[in-house]
């Protein structure tokens, strides 16, 4: 048994609209479906809770198998908690590839979200790639305080 490729992720916001146009109109995320759904699952005592939400799923390529992204809003309880800062423990920032990190950022100034850095090059190590590629790369917060990557591999030698 093991990986054969990544499935989702799923960012919980307390609102989906302020959201929705950084993963959509920045990233180029397409909406495969918006809905409200209802569900139970147990809670960490084991108890069964209900919940209400709406889930929008976003994806980059449209074929079966293919990963994509999953913003959910509960409606029926407050969402607790915050997004975990860069380098602090549990899943810190998630990454994506793009064909231009420098048009990412310009885009993303243009919509008013906010760039942490970048554009920058990094080495193949620094990107789990042994070789001797270069990666352009750009850190940028949701607005709901995530850390959100963008990577771009360049030619090698190209920086």
């Amino acid at each position: 048994m093991s990986v054969t490729g990544f499935s989702h992720l799923s960012v919980q916001v307390r609102d989906i609209d302020k959201v929705l146009p950084f993963y959509r109109d920045l990233l180029g995320l397409t909406v495969s479906i918006d809905r409200q759904k209802e569900f139970s699952a147990p809670d960490r005592e084991g108890r069964r809770v209900h919940f209400r939400r709406r889930e929008v799923y976003l994806r980059w390529e449209n074929r079966w198998g293919a990963s994509y992204v999953v913003l959910g809003q509960h409606f029926d309880r407050e969402q607790e908690g915050s997004a975990t800062p860069l380098q602090g423990i549990g899943f810190d920032h998630v990454a994506f590839m793009v064909d231009d990190v420098r048009a990412t950022v310009d885009r993303a100034r243009q919509l008013g979200f906010e760039v942490i850095t970048g554009p920058s090059e990094n080495d193949g190590p620094a990107n789990a790639h042994p070789g001797a590629a270069t990666v352009r790369t750009a850190l940028f917060w949701d607005p709901e305080g995530n850390v959100v990557q963008v990577d771009q591999w360049l030619e090698e030698g190209e920086a």
